[in-house]
């Protein structure tokens, strides 16, 4: 079996024709096959070994980042992520670290706030003391100048008391 393939070229005027075995056209349709079968193949090899490793660069950059939050979960607040190349990745370490840094200053103004409160207490509490001392010695010197038959003395002490018991009383008085 043969195939008959014609042509004409047109300036010239002139046919051409062609008996082309049916057995060579197999042949060299196999080979195009073939070969756009490896082009294929060759192509798709290509694209998962490009892929393979732009997503080993991103996600390592991911993992680092990822491996930074799971240490400050576990309570290492000190912890900051490294920043890579990647832009995209870049900025989301620079808002993880600079978000770090702002809770570690945070953290550091309450514990700050904490001490100055018990500070504040502690000295509440001197202050609340110091008028109870007073008032009990000078209630003291009271009682041992009744004992001792000095009115005038245990009058004074008991105005002074009462002074001082109006001076330092109740603020909303």
């Amino acid at each position: 079996r043969t195939f008959i393939v014609s042509a004409s070229v047109e300036p010239m005027e002139l046919k051409l024709i062609a008996a082309i075995p049916y057995s060579v056209l197999i042949v060299d349709s196999i080979r195009i096959l073939l070969i756009a079968i490896m082009v294929i193949m060759l192509s798709l090899t290509l694209a998962f070994a490009i892929s393979s490793v732009l997503s080993r660069v991103l996600f390592r950059d991911l993992r680092s980042l990822r491996i930074s939050m799971l240490s400050i979960s576990q309570g290492n607040l000190y912890e900051r992520a490294t920043v890579p190349e990647t832009t995209e990745i870049r900025d989301l370490a620079l808002v993880f670290n600079s978000m770090m840094d702002r809770i570690s200053m945070l953290i550091n103004e309450a514990a700050e706030k904490e001490i100055e409160k018990r500070k504040m207490r502690q000295d509440y509490l001197n202050a609340q003391i110091k008028p109870h001392f007073i008032y009990n010695t000078l209630n003291k010197i009271r009682t041992l100048a009744i004992k001792r038959g000095e009115d005038d003395i245990a009058e004074a002490v008991s105005a002074s008391v009462e002074l001082l018991r109006a001076a330092i009383g109740k603020k909303s008085e």
